[in-house]
């Protein structure tokens, strides 16, 4: 639903909070039971988007996909060029059956599982990141906006960052301008204005939903990996993962610090008989 916002920007002049330190949630699976890094190769990412809840065999909003494509004959690599340790956007295929101009890559939440609260919100918006080499590149966070918690047709919208990032760096949505689709929601000046109005709304009845976290990117521009909630999902064909060492290491490494600090330890002093106090 590509819909221009109509609605003026809303500013504030609260900074925004300091990145979460844990995680609730999990790229990997987006539950809470567990957290883990994962790796994204072709095979990992749907080709297409099927986000009809009813549609009990198609469904895979849930899953990693392409979310600027419907036609399900289509795979990844249709929209995605896979490198060893980062992956290419390309311009989205013509028989994507989509009006996207920019490839997408999406992970939904599950249902029943979706971040509603305003903490449980705050937390998307201050942990989305992507790492990023080259290109024009924004991150993506569509929600759905109940006007009550009987409303059984809710509106959609898609926040994302106003100006694309274009840096080689990793790059998070605190700080940044803020834009969205639809007329629901609006502009903001940053993540904090846009929470401090969700809350608000909360508070008088409406109810807010965050489907799942997404990046999307120009044609050629070349993306390492996406992270939230803090876990992170590596891109390419390669051993992307950082290493983790395992627990035999782990007591290696502890006996021989242990054994530098024996040796390292200063003696101690000798009491001294008398001391000069000049008094």
């Amino acid at each position: 639903m590509n819909i221009t916002s109509t609605r003026a920007r809303r500013g504030t002049a609260v900074a925004f909070g300091s990145v979460a330190a844990s995680a609730a949630l999990v790229l990997a699976g987006m539950t809470s039971a567990s957290a883990e890094d994962v790796q994204l190769g072709p095979n990992e990412i749907a080709g297409f988007q099927n986000g009809d809840e009813d549609d009990t065999d198609g469904y895979n909003y849930d899953q990693w996909h392409i979310g600027s494509v419907a036609n399900t004959d289509l795979t990844s690599e249709d929209s995605l060029a896979f490198n060893e340790c980062s992956v290419e956007f390309l311009t989205p295929p013509e028989n994507s059956e989509s009006s996207a101009t920019d490839t997408q890559v999406l992970k939904g939440f599950s249902v029943g599982e979706r971040p509603d609260t305003i903490e449980e919100i705050r937390e998307v918006f201050e942990t989305l990141a992507v790492d990023m080499e080259s290109g024009e590149v924004t991150l993506q966070v569509p929600m759905f906006i109940y006007a009550d918690e009987d409303d059984d047709s809710p509106a959609f919208s898609t926040v994302r960052n106003e100006d694309a990032f274009t840096t080689d760096e990793t790059h998070l949505l605190p700080g940044q301008a803020l834009t969205s689709t639809g007329t629901s929601l609006g502009d903001f000046e940053n993540p904090e204005a846009l929470l401090e109005e969700l809350a608000e709304r909360i508070e008088e009845g409406e109810r807010f939903e965050v489907l799942g976290v997404g990046v999307t990117s120009e044609p050629d521009s070349v993306v390492n990996s996406l992270s939230a909630l803090g876990d992170t999902a590596y891109f390419g064909t390669g051993d992307c993962l950082p290493e983790t060492p395992d627990e035999d290491d782990d007591a290696d490494e502890d006996a021989d610090d242990a054994d530098d600090a024996d040796a390292d330890e200063p003696q101690a002093p000798t009491r001294p008989v008398a001391v000069e106090t000049g008094r």
